[in-house]
């Protein structure tokens, strides 16, 4: 009986072990699999492909890009960082992204579906005659410096109501065809988009 017991309670510890483990399993396969998505986010947002590279080099080669050096702090977090940093921003320090799309509307009255470089480059020609070779951070706050010298523009959130129309038009050819669930499609804003007399898009 006490054989039975023994045996029961080995079974079960090691039925809860098994089980704590295949969680943490889970929980490390799903944030690798969100810091892959963001890190590919990243790249594309930036020059229009991603890297095929080992995970810790491509976070290495986009900080030194970016501000010339590798950052501290684990993989999630420098990646965390540089989302942040290029996509997403703060209240307090708007986004790469947002930097430059503004600029570009202040120059051309316009926010084109341009990759980051691309754009960063057609303003230095624009406002330099030349692009830099400095990094990108530093190209993006030369060229935002100079499009609003009193400092950054002023930025709210808005809630765009349900049914707003937003006309766009397509950058690629659609076919329903050939087209597959879950793949994208660039496309742009043709026209601004303005509430209570503010340009929201």
């Amino acid at each position: 009986m006490i054989y039975k017991k023994v045996f029961s309670f080995i079974l079960i510890t090691a039925f809860i072990f098994t089980s704590v483990l295949a969680q943490f399993s889970w929980a490390a396969e799903v944030s690798e699999v969100t810091l892959l998505q963001d890190l590919s986010q990243i790249e594309m947002a930036i020059y229009g492909t991603t890297s095929e590279k080992p995970l810790v080099e491509r976070v290495d080669y986009l900080e030194k890009e970016l501000v010339g050096r590798t950052l501290p702090g684990t993989i999630t977090s420098r990646v965390k960082q540089l989302k942040e940093f290029i996509i997403s921003g703060t209240p307090e320090d708007p986004s790469v992204i947002f930097k430059i799309n503004a600029s570009q509307w202040i120059l051309e009255e316009k926010i084109t579906s341009e990759y980051l470089i691309t754009k960063i480059e057609n303003l230095e020609n624009v406002l330099f005659a030349k692009t830099s070779d400095d990094v990108l951070a530093m190209r993006a706050e030369s060229i935002f410096s100079v499009c609003f010298k009193e400092g950054k523009p002023q930025v709210e959130n808005v809630l765009i109501p349900a049914g707003t129309l937003v006309p766009i038009r397509f950058l690629s050819t659609l076919n329903s065809k050939k087209s597959k669930v879950g793949e994208t499609f660039n496309f742009q804003i043709s026209e601004n988009v303005f509430l209570d007399n503010r340009l929201i898009i």
